[in-house]
């Protein structure tokens, strides 16, 4: 099993909003891309504009696609 972690950066006062988009249209398509096992957005404690994107993935060849994919 390959983890993937990406940083992003959300506009202020925004982290809500992009939360939701994360969880209603993100997460899904993620499941549905072949070899994605897991996906979650870690949100911060402490800061309002960053946060984690993290998915687990079955193979490094899945993350590979994936990644290539654009």
């Amino acid at each position: 099993m390959f983890m993937r972690f990406v940083n992003l950066k959300v506009k202020e006062g925004r982290l809500n909003d992009f939360a939701r988009f994360y969880e209603e249209r993100t997460i899904p398509a993620l499941q549905a891309t072949k070899g994605c096992l897991y996906a979650s957005l870690l949100r911060p404690t402490a800061d309002d504009v960053e946060c984690v994107s993290m998915t687990w993935w079955r193979s490094r060849k899945d993350v590979e696609a994936y990644e290539m994919s654009g």
